[in-house]
Order: structure tokens, then C-alpha cells, then sequence
């Protein structure tokens, strides 16, 4: 009886090693500098915006899209933590902020639930019944990206500085 099972042992290791093996063939376990990250659908402009504020973006609550957190965390590493981070499949936050997208009364109570003080999310979102003016400021707004401020957390003379005009 200990015959078999020092051979599934040994094939385990062996079947373990020729995975190993193929991959390194393959490149995938590859050192070496870092390549060049591919930014076309990061907010590179909104994070270029937040890092020209950041004195006022400082140490504040922020709410980011899924997809942005890795890229946040690691283009503002002491500024602000990231609320969400893609590199991290399983976020628990990643079903509760999908919920809260259902109604702009959910989004709000989410939003309020977690302090969020700013938030940057994709410019294709219909932002206007999600942040109500009284409420938010837009303060950043490119092709990628928007970037809203909570008007009671930030000085009213520096949002209204960047403040879009109200769409007619």
C-alpha cells in the first residue's frame, strides 16, 4: 500500500515541475525591467488634475472605479488609499457599489455610508441624477474620467475655481 503512494506523490512533483518548466520556457515567470504601461483607458488626465491639487485632495475619502485602483494606488501611494483595487478580483466593496448603481437615492446612501469625500469615475456615467449639484462639484472632466467633489468637504472657493458650468 505505500507503493502507490509514493508514485502520486512522485508524479504530483513531476507533473508540478513540468508545469514549472513550461512556463519559464514560455516567459511568463520573466525578470527583467518593468514595460511600459498601457494608459489609454486609466485617468491619466484626472489623476494629472488631483495630482496639481494635491493639497486639497490629501488625506480625503475617495471613491475610484473597480478597474482604476492599481493605478491610483500606485500613482498616489501616500496620498490617499484607494476605495476599490482591481488587482484584487474579489473586493468585498464590488457587489455593494454595483447595488448602489440601481438608483441615485442607493448611490447617495452608499456614498454617505463610506464618508466618500471625492470620487473619480468613467466619463460615460450619467453623472447628473447621481450627483446632485447642490451636493457635488465638478471639478475635472476629460474623455476617460470625471472627477466631483463633495461640496461640504471641500472650500467653496476652490471648487467653484474648477467648477464646470451647469449643462442646458
Amino acid at each position: 500500500l505505500q507503493r502507490p503512494e509514493r508514485w502520486r506523490r512522485a508524479g504530483a512533483v513531476l507533473v508540478a515541475a513540468g508545469a514549472a518548466a513550461f512556463l519559464v520556457a514560455r516567459g511568463v515567470f520573466r525578470a527583467g525591467p518593468l514595460r511600459p504601461m498601457d494608459t489609454a483607458f486609466l485617468p491619466v488626465a484626472a489623476a494629472d488634475f488631483v495630482a496639481g491639487e494635491a493639497l486639497e485632495f490629501r488625506r480625503r475619502r475617495v471613491y475610484n472605479e473597480w478597474g482604476w485602483g492599481g493605478y491610483l494606488a500606485r500613482r498616489f501611494p501616500d496620498e490617499f488609499r484607494v476605495f476599490m483595487d482591481g488587482r484584487y478580483i474579489f473586493h468585498p466593496l464590488l457587489a455593494a457599489s454595483a447595488e448602489a448603481e440601481r438608483s441615485p437615492e442607493a448611490w447617495q446612501a452608499f456614498l454617505d455610508r463610506w464618508s466618500v469625500d471625492w470620487v473619480i469615475v468613467a466619463d460615460r456615467r450619467t453623472a447628473d441624477p447621481y450627483f446632485k449639484r447642490s451636493e457635488w462639484a465638478l471639478v475635472h472632466r476629460d474623455g476617460t474620467a470625471r472627477v466631483l467633489v463633495r461640496r461640504s468637504a471641500f472650500a467653496p472657493g476652490w471648487a467653484a475655481r474648477f467648477e464646470a458650468p451647469a449643462a442646458r
